[in-house]
């Protein structure tokens, strides 16, 4: 309990003893309970414990935790339901918003414990998405899931409490040596039951890695904005309305007049498609290197600075440090304690050597501006080859920021590859389409098109329609079938192909859709004629 003190002592969080408990999950029964204080005050003791919005008792299993989770969800859901069902009530876009911050994120908040739970009950999770996107959307119950997350734009519950999950223990890896899932400071693993470790295994040899590679927060974080000084906007050369033809000159001056006696260093970080690379450069030598290809331009550049302290600073001399990435330097100057860990490692490096009378300036120059050293370190990060020597760093946020990416390709894949891919084709999510439809009654109707759900059919085998088939054409009674062949609406189908511009006689359903959501002309041109096939 001191170093839990001391530890909310360091970070300035404060802690009320009085509202604080020391859980008992063991099946032991203790003669005495011990005395355990938190600056000097004591703490009770209890049987259970309500963490990430899930309560903990010594009888709780994964079964009692889904089912209290689903017991609220399905309360919201018919909030959900009386919100919906209204003709001209919330748009479908702000629906789907509500679902998200007030069902689904009761399934994201506790993710570390949910990602836990055995298939069987992740697919019960998965269902209660799926029931509220139907709400939402509209749609009957008979929806494909595919098309669901389709339309919504959403990503699979289970794959992404599994993406959250392990993000959050990322998170612990980058906040070592304060992470409370690391128990001493001699330890550098995660305490992660097997399950878990396995997870974030596999994710580090996905992503070529190993969590040694993650940059981590320093032993003594900085977050005093006033560090060192850092020149953004306080120089004529740094203005946007001044020609580019004389930056350069300005430049040279203000280097003469203000920083006469200093080392100057000038760094870049680069980006493309095959290479992430930093260079660096002073008087005397330089130094170019490959970082790890998921590093951000933000991240390769402050990394750029940090190698740059490391191998060009002269410790006799103060030091200007010139950079073009205006975002690197202005979140060191607002550094907080929740600015990205390698912000925070640059701002370590520099109160050391502030610690050491070495003084360090920042000085933010344009890009491209023909001002030699920026166009000389620019030029070294672009010239990196495979041979180029290579630096493992990798910042936890941009882990993150890539594993945000792939759980919606999972759901654009799975469409891609499925049946409903030939049939309906790519069309826009709802959040698109929103923007060009003007109610709740358009949204809906629009996602029971896509869905193809107006479908006659199957409503006769759920006993809502009497006849599955067209009593002109004496086919099934589906939407594709009303809007591209029945011959009652020859002359309705005549007048709308001429306003789509669509000459081809025959075509699929498909290709109409790819018509309607050219633009927002179309579609309107489109809604407005459903009235003349009976759809509404």
């Amino acid at each position: 309990m001191e170093n839990i003190y001391k530890w909310c002592s360091c970070w300035k969080l404060a802690i009320c003893p009085d509202k604080s408990a020391i859980i008992d999950l063991s099946n032991k029964n203790l003669s005495s309970l011990p005395r355990i204080t938190y600056a000097g005050i004591p703490l009770t003791w209890s049987e259970s414990l309500k963490y990430l919005g899930i309560q903990f008792a010594k009888n709780n299993q994964n079964g009692c935790i889904l089912r209290n989770l689903r017991s609220k969800a399905l309360k919201k859901i018919n909030g959900i339901k009386i919100l919906g069902y209204k003709r001209n009530g919330p748009r479908t876009k702000h629906l789907i918003t509500i679902a998200n911050n007030s069902i689904l994120s009761l399934f994201y908040y506790s993710c570390p414990i949910v990602n836990k739970f055995s298939e069987t009950h992740l697919k019960s999770c998965n269902v209660i998405q799926t029931t509220t996107l139907r709400i939402a959307l509209g749609v009957p119950i008979w929806t494909p899931n595919i098309i669901l997350s389709k339309l919504a734009g959403q990503k699979i519950m289970s794959v992404k409490i599994r993406r959250l999950a392990i993000q959050f223990f990322i998170k612990q890896i980058a906040t070592h040596p304060f992470s409370p899932l690391i128990h001493t400071n001699d330890e550098s693993n995660l305490q992660l039951v097997e399950k878990d470790a396995e997870s974030l295994r596999v994710t580090f040899h996905n992503l070529n890695c190993i969590p040694d590679h993650v940059i981590t927060l320093p032993v003594l974080p900085h977050s005093n904005p006033n560090l060192c000084e850092i020149f953004l906007k306080d120089f004529r050369f740094q203005s946007k309305e001044i020609p580019v033809s004389i930056i350069a000159t300005s430049f040279t001056e203000c280097i003469q007049s203000f920083f006469p006696n200093h080392s100057i260093i000038a760094t870049d970080g680069s980006k493309s498609h095959c290479y992430t690379s930093i260079a660096g450069l002073s008087n005397i030598q330089q130094f170019s290197y490959r970082i790890h290809p998921l590093n951000s331009v933000l991240t390769a550049n402050v990394l750029a600075i940090c190698q740059a302290l490391d191998e060009l600073a002269v410790p006799e001399k103060d030091t200007l440090i010139l950079s073009d990435s205006y975002s690197a330097l202005s979140s060191l100057k607002n550094i907080t304690f929740h600015s990205p860990k390698v912000i925070q490692r640059l701002a370590s490096k520099i109160h050391v050597r502030k610690s050491m009378n070495q003084n360090i300036s920042l000085l933010w120059v344009p890009g491209h501006a023909r001002i030699f050293w920026n166009e000389k370190a620019d030029s070294l990060a672009k010239q990196i080859t495979d041979s180029t020597s290579f630096i493992k760093w990798i910042a936890s946020e941009d882990i993150i920021s890539n594993l945000k990416r792939q759980p919606i390709q999972i759901t654009h894949d799975n469409y891609r590859k499925s049946k409903y891919q030939a049939m309906i084709g790519n069309v826009p999510d709802i959040i698109t389409i929103s923007k060009w439809t003007g109610n709740r009654v358009q949204d809906r109707l629009i996602a029971r098109i896509i869905s193809k759900t107006i479908i006659t059919g199957l409503l006769h085998r759920f006993n809502l329609h009497p006849d599955p088939l067209c009593i002109v054409c004496n086919e099934n009674n589906d939407i594709s079938h009303i809007l591209l062949k029945c011959k009652k609406y020859a002359s309705f189908r005549a007048i709308l192909w001429n306003k789509l511009n669509i000459f081809e006689p025959n075509i699929t359903y498909d290709i109409l859709l790819s018509h309607v959501f050219t633009d927002k002309k179309n579609l309107t041109i489109c809604i407005q004629a459903l009235k003349y096939f009976d759809i509404s």
